[in-house]
């Protein structure tokens, strides 16, 4: 069975290759952070079927992102 890396999941990380993808095109390495979670766990949330269990997660989520960012980004 192939090792695979294609998730945060699957490594335990987020893929370097993710971010340098974002970074190169000018994102700044806090914010292409950001967009990586938010599509590993949207793609995780899409497949909850209750939508208020989708919103209540998608919020939580949100709320540790906006957490994370750094004093001057808010």
């Amino acid at each position: 069975m192939p090792h695979c890396r294609s998730s945060p999941s699957a490594s335990g990380r987020l893929e370097d290759h993710h971010l340098f993808y974002l970074m190169a095109r000018g994102i700044p390495f806090e914010e292409a952070r950001r967009l990586v979670i938010r599509g590993f766990f949207g793609q995780l949330i899409g497949t909850i079927e209750v939508p208020e269990l989708r919103d209540r997660i998608t919020e939580a989520i949100e709320a540790e992102l906006t957490k994370s960012l750094p004093s001057g980004a808010r």
